[in-house]
């Protein structure tokens, strides 16, 4: 089988595959309003580029790596998945597409794996992707055919005014999702942020739990808000949202939603 390689990814060598990867792994560096809305101007002309040009043939010129495994994308070591050593996107016997995710060590699969027997069978907006344990430390894991809500916020998909209805939303479900746990501390995410939620269709798919742990059920919805402003604002409001949080305990948050209002990081 031929592959491009860039970075840490190898990708098939041909349209789709190369679809799959720009769409839903590749992660654009964040950006300020106007290279968002660029991107998402050029968007569709990228994908007649990429299509165009594999009908032409063009990319078979390109530098190209061998490998006998049969994958659509491969994640090296190093990558966006840092609880992991490989990370492959793959057909199945059902030629569905999977990931087969290689950790380091079998406790943090198990680590995963609590959390999704926890949790697997939620059926409000928060969903968990299908699991499946095929050896000590290599799980197959169900994709998720949509792009992260961090990928939607640096191409411009997600606007400011849709952070408050999109954090109330994911909030009031991880309130359902904990619900059940009378006490104040449970199994939670441990690390909620853009980059672990896919938004489809209303539903909000969560995935890698490498960091769930008994906690305080807030801590999720403490941190996911921390990061939402993080990775939507960046340095421009880096000094205000840190000062922020550092003030406050996270026990303290009954009303999380309201900072959103505040004019400081809107200004």
């Amino acid at each position: 089988m031929n592959y491009l390689s860039f970075k840490k990814h190898l990708i098939k060598n041909d349209a789709e595959s190369i679809l799959l990867f720009y769409d839903y792994i590749l992660l654009f560096p964040p950006a300020g309003t106007f290279v968002r809305k660029f991107i998402k101007l050029i968007n569709p002309i990228l994908h007649l580029i990429i299509y165009t040009a594999c009908a032409l043939r063009i990319n078979k010129i390109l530098p190209q790596k061998i490998s006998e495994k049969d994958f659509v994308t491969f994640t090296g070591k190093g990558g966006r998945f840092k609880t992991a050593t490989d990370i492959m996107l793959r057909r199945n016997a059902n030629n569905n597409l999977v990931i087969i995710k290689e950790y380091p060590n079998k406790n943090i699969l198990d680590t995963e794996l609590e959390f999704v027997s926890q949790y697997g069978d939620a059926r409000e907006l928060i969903r968990i992707p299908l699991y499946k344990k095929i050896s000590e430390v290599t799980a197959e894991i169900e994709f998720i055919k949509a792009p992260t809500l961090l990928m939607q916020i640096n191409t411009g998909k997600i606007k400011k005014n849709d952070l408050l209805p999109m954090y109330s939303a994911i909030t009031n479900e991880l309130d359902k999702l904990y619900g059940a746990f009378p006490a104040n501390r449970c199994l939670i995410h441990g690390d909620l942020n853009p980059s672990n939620v896919f938004v489809v269709n209303g539903l909000f798919y969560l995935i890698d739990f490498a960091d769930a742990h008994i906690y305080e059920k807030n801590f999720d919805k403490f941190n996911f808000l921390k990061q939402l402003l993080y990775f939507y604002f960046g340095r421009d409001r880096y000094d205000i949202i840190e000062k922020f949080f550092a003030q406050r305990e996270i026990i303290k948050y009954s009303a999380y939603h309201l900072v959103l209002k505040k004019k400081k990081f809107y200004g």
